[in-house]
């Protein structure tokens, strides 16, 4: 099997949510939520932070003094000492601190930092590497590697890195109190001095509307305007205008102050026929779930993978399955996709649309393993399979040739259509 990245599209999915996460399954309310079988409770985490506040003389700082992700990583480097570098890390470490932990170096001994029991580990396999590990409230092993510095340095440098987990807030389901569609449609109006036709007027998020506009123009979906930008899941109204009929443009009006915040040009307006509006009538987007703003619902996350649009070659039969699962689960299935999750928390159940893509060939007819167009190592030598397969996630997709594997199809799907 080969990974290979995915667009922009699918990758506005975790860059623009930064991350939706799943807490809860609640069905006591479904008779609230307009006859939704459940409810899908969703978070979402800002990136964790990894600063060292001293450093040796002559080491630098990188461009930003922490690198922010899931799980961050820095690189303090020195001119002119024979490439002698700090290395910062955190990973993810659910068992209690074990001498092993200390990267199989030769020499271990205890130590404590900042009042936190730890370890360093010095000798072979190169005693040029000094490390310091130890362990943040309970999950997070952090680390200090340097290289050609002393250990009493790399232990200073240990003792004032600064850790920040993510911070986590709850995403919306009810969209709470908002300005009324027709007062949304007058600031839209208002916002474009008036003269444009009203398309329509959808309440939704900036990141569903971003996403559906970057999947129908196949470019990089615009950033979220200032008002909206640490909280691009927030309930707005997308109203659609037009003074011409090759000219829409899509007005983004605040659901909770009724102000415009942007307008974006709109394309071709038939990607805002697959945008959900969140107070029409019924559950609404596709599935028989109530997933939280900012989270695509089934329609946008079919409209999104191209579902429906795929045509298939003679002597091949394809099919899609869109599923609304989370990292961990996608992780436990398949262990390569996220890289393992190093890109991703995978302590923290993000809400992931997973497309699996089939074709087989019919009758007699064989496929190419690997497909055209996919990166394969020198050498390899492409066989003709009865069945391939894909499957995507934001930011990743893992190409195979046979079945898809067991677990991948196994995996539940939290937003299920109606049957």
């Amino acid at each position: 099997m080969i990974a290979s990245w995915r667009g922009a599209a699918t990758a506005l999915l975790s860059t623009s949510l930064t991350c939706a996460m799943l807490a809860a399954c609640d069905s006591n309310n479904a008779s609230a939520l307009d006859g939704c079988a459940t409810v899908v409770r969703g978070m979402v985490s800002g990136p964790a932070t990894l600063t060292a506040r001293w450093l040796p003389s002559g080491f630098r700082h990188g461009h930003n003094a922490s690198y922010k992700a899931a799980l961050p990583s820095m690189m303090y480097t020195s001119q002119g000492h024979g490439g002698a570098r700090i290395e910062l890390s955190v990973e993810l470490h659910s068992a209690a601190l074990h001498p092993a932990d200390a990267a199989g170096r030769s020499v271990v001994r205890p130590v404590i930092v900042d009042g936190k029991p730890g370890f360093v580990g010095t000798g072979k396999p190169d005693p040029r590497f000094i490390g310091v590990y130890w362990k943040l409230a309970g999950r997070y092993l952090l680390s200090v590697i340097g290289y050609k510095v002393p250990e009493r340095e790399v232990l200073r440098v240990a003792t004032h890195t600064r850790f920040t987990p993510p911070v986590t807030t709850s995403l919306p389901v009810d969209p709470g109190t908002v300005v009324t569609r027709n007062a949304a449609v007058a600031a839209a109006r208002r916002s474009a001095n008036g003269g444009s036709r009203v398309a329509g007027a959808k309440l939704t998020s900036w990141t569903e509307a971003a996403t559906m506009l970057a999947a129908h123009t196949g470019r990089v979906a615009p950033s979220p305007p200032d008002p909206l930008g640490a909280r691009p899941w927030r309930p707005v109204w997308a109203v659609l205008l037009s003074a011409a009929a090759d000219d829409p443009s899509l007005v983004v009006i605040d659901g909770a102050t009724g102000d415009a915040v942007t307008a974006v040009g709109a394309g071709q307006p038939g990607w805002y026929s697959a945008l959900t509006d969140r107070a029409g009538a019924g559950c609404p987007g596709g599935s028989t779930a109530r997933l939280p703003f900012g989270v695509l619902t089934r329609d946008e996350a079919r409209y999104a993978a191209g579902v429906g649009l795929a045509h298939w070659p003679p002597g091949v039969k394809g099919s899609t399955r869109v599923v609304l699962s989370t990292v961990p689960e996608v992780n436990k299935a398949h262990p390569g996709l996220y890289g393992g999750c190093i890109q991703q928390n995978c302590w923290i159940t993000e809400l992931v649309w997973v497309t699996i893509t089939t074709e087989r060939g019919i009758g007699g007819h064989r496929l190419r393993c690997l497909p055209p167009g996919v990166s394969v190592p020198a050498g390899y030598r492409s066989h003709k399979v009865r069945q391939t397969y894909s499957v995507d996630v934001p930011d990743n997709e893992v190409i195979g040739c046979g079945p898809v594997p067991r677990r991948l199809r196994a995996l539940k799907d939290l937003a299920p259509a109606p049957r």
